[in-house]
């Protein structure tokens, strides 16, 4: 090819990107903290010093000249520390598709751009928030959850994805403790799950089943052979079991973390190696939300397919399909979600089964212990746990707390994932925000920045900021 052709292809690409600038995309910097942990503001970021999980902590500003670097709590192992001397780093970049909400409606549970109602008509302040209010509808916030019209709104598992935040990951051991004081061994014959904190004294986790960053239960002697594992929520530095709070490790190491609600919609997801199994061996995995257990039963062995159970305990509901057996050898990717009252059961990405329960009659109680792991017949190991508890929206604000606000026929009610630092529908003197004031739907996190450290003549560092690769996304 000719340099002029070179040129002409180059000037074409420019006028196609320019036209699409213009025409169908726009760009946003994300200013605060109101979307985290989904989207970042300015922030800062290190490692905890306990268990390198990379703690974000939003920026603070006090003054024009100064700012309050705070200290960091990980949501990993909770220990506290200061961000003082972390670089800060701008907010997260965003693309913005300007002709969706031309050609359909906002809808539930996806992000939107849009011009706050109380800046129509002055500073035309824009704003990235949630949607989770339709025109129309009665809103109202209840346990960190959303009514419609008096009806439970729930999430599928890609939603739940957007939405969670963490509450361990595995892969990030505390050092030196480890893991084995989070996980406890559960009797053989005792199938209840989760028991309450203090019906009884369960032992620790020993060495040979928390192996680091892995859990290796082994059941394997005999058809009947069990072996489980619950975990429970233990603070390091209090030695004692904590339930779990809608806490937001973006805002820091808040004061008064006792007062904050409990959180009851848990997810987790792994990777289960199956090592050796009977034909008939099974792998439980359970959650509990305060009021009801649900289980998911996948059948581990033999060489013809068999079901795959979701059971809802309390209420005597089970779902069933049919399912390959896992295999000794395999991995298989498993994701279990209780949020909204819905439960689901995930393989390898794809939804193998949904129940939805109905919604508590009472408060739920706090929950120290979500989750349990159990095999039976069977020996594997589980790889990359993670767990989650769902967003909880904090009853603040003046509008759906106390009691449901209406939406007009072209209105929408929208909130912050950091629903405990967010300026949103609750908050507004007026809650619904018009159709007409939607700019577009953010669809990809193209320029996420992190720290990096370049050294200048021979030995002198010096901090800028690099793309994150790791956090360059799509957006749903």
């Amino acid at each position: 090819m000719s340099l002029r052709h070179w040129v002409q292809a180059c000037v074409g690409l420019v006028c196609l990107l320019l036209v699409l600038r213009v025409c169908f995309v726009a760009a946003y910097v994300v200013p605060t903290g109101s979307m985290a942990p989904t989207l970042r503001g300015w922030h800062r970021v290190s490692p905890c010093p306990r268990c390198s999980y990379e703690v974000a902590v939003g920026w603070q500003p006090v003054s024009s000249r100064e700012d309050r670097p705070g200290r960091g709590r990980c949501p990993n192992c909770g220990q506290e520390f200061s961000l003082a001397s972390a670089p800060l780093i701008g907010g997260d970049r965003l693309l913005v598709d300007q002709n969706v909400f031309a050609w359909r409606s906002p809808r539930r549970w996806e992000m939107a751009v849009f011009v706050a109602p109380e800046a129509l008509d002055s500073s035309h302040t824009l704003y990235v928030k949630r949607v989770v209010g339709l025109p129309g509808e009665a809103i109202r916030l209840w346990e960190g959850d959303v009514y419609a019209n008096g009806e439970l709104c729930r999430k599928d598992w890609t939603q739940v994805e957007q939405l969670w935040q963490l509450v361990l990951d595995m892969d990030y051991p505390p050092r030196p403790q480890g893991w084995s004081v989070r996980w406890l061994v559960d009797p053989p014959d005792d199938p209840r799950l989760p028991r309450p904190p203090l019906d009884s004294s369960p032992a620790i986790a020993p060495a040979e089943m928390v192996q680091g960053s892995q859990l290796y239960l082994s059941a394997s002697q005999s058809p009947q052979d069990q072996r489980g594992l619950t975990y429970r929520q233990w603070d390091y530095d209090e030695q004692r079991e904590v339930p779990l709070r809608a806490e937001n490790a973006y805002n820091g190491a808040v004061r008064g973390r006792a007062f904050l609600p409990p959180v009851h919609d848990f997810a987790m997801e792994c990777t289960v190696e199956v090592l050796q199994t009977w034909p008939s061996g099974e792998l439980a995995v359970r959650l509990y939300d305060g009021a009801d257990t649900i289980e998911a039963i996948v059948p581990l062995g033999g060489d013809t397919r068999r079901r795959c159970h979701l059971l809802a305990e309390t209420h005597c509901q089970a779902v069933t399909t049919m399912l390959h057996p896992w295999v000794p050898g395999g991995r298989y990717r498993l994701g279990v979600s209780f949020c909204d009252r819905r439960a689901i059961v995930v393989v390898d990405g794809h939804t193998l089964l949904t129940q939805d329960l109905p919604p508590p009659r009472q408060p739920r109680a706090a929950v120290s212990r979500p989750l349990q792991l159990r095999v039976r017949g069977a020996s594997v190991r589980i790889h990359h746990l993670r767990l989650f508890n769902d967003v909880y929206y904090t009853g603040d604000g003046q509008h759906a707390t106390d009691q449901a606000v209406w939406l007009g026929a072209d209105e929408y009610f929208v909130l912050g994932d950091n629903s405990g630092n967010s300026t949103d529908s609750r908050h507004w003197s007026y809650p619904g925000v018009p159709r007409s004031a939607f700019i577009g739907k953010p669809f990809v996190i193209h320029q996420p920045l992190r720290p990096a450290v370049l050294f200048w003549d021979g030995d002198r560092p010096r901090v800028v900021q690099r793309l994150d690769w790791s956090r360059v996304r799509w957006l749903r």
